[in-house]
């Protein structure tokens, strides 16, 4: 993030998010999900379909999903785990209304959009370096 003279007020959800969107189909399995969370040290994904984000996976949402489901034959999938419809913002909403929505949605995870092109994720993590390095 660059240096910020008016103390972050005019910090985006798109100039917080910490990297460009990894996504999943609805059709991963979990286990697969896990991995690319795992390789790429993330905690959430976007679940996109023709374009469309229809959810957003929790990596602690599709660890309790496996462990419940430790003994089902059936492959477990992460569009029937991810949160729907998916908690979003557009990419030019202020930092201040990001944390709102997020205390208001109970989500530490917020999928960032423009134009319904999902561009990334903004974490609780993004806003509170963000208060760190900007104030």
């Amino acid at each position: 993030m660059a240096e910020e003279p008016d103390g972050g007020s005019g910090l985006t959800a798109e100039r917080l998010m910490g990297s460009a969107a990894v996504v999943v189909e609805p059709g991963t399995e979990v286990v697969t999900a896990l991995r690319v969370m795992d390789d790429r040290r993330l905690q959430h994904l976007p679940v996109v379909h023709d374009g469309r984000c229809l959810g957003l996976a929790f990596q602690v949402d599709l660890l309790a999903a496996l462990a419940r489901a430790q003994f089902s034959s059936l492959p477990l999938l992460v569009g029937s785990i991810c949160r729907q419809p998916p908690p979003a913002v557009l990419r030019d909403t202020t930092r201040r209304v990001v944390a709102q929505i997020m205390v208001n949605r109970e989500s530490d995870a917020l999928v960032v959009l423009d134009g319904g092109h999902v561009l990334g994720v903004v974490t609780a993590l993004d806003v509170v370096r963000s208060v760190a390095l900007y104030g």
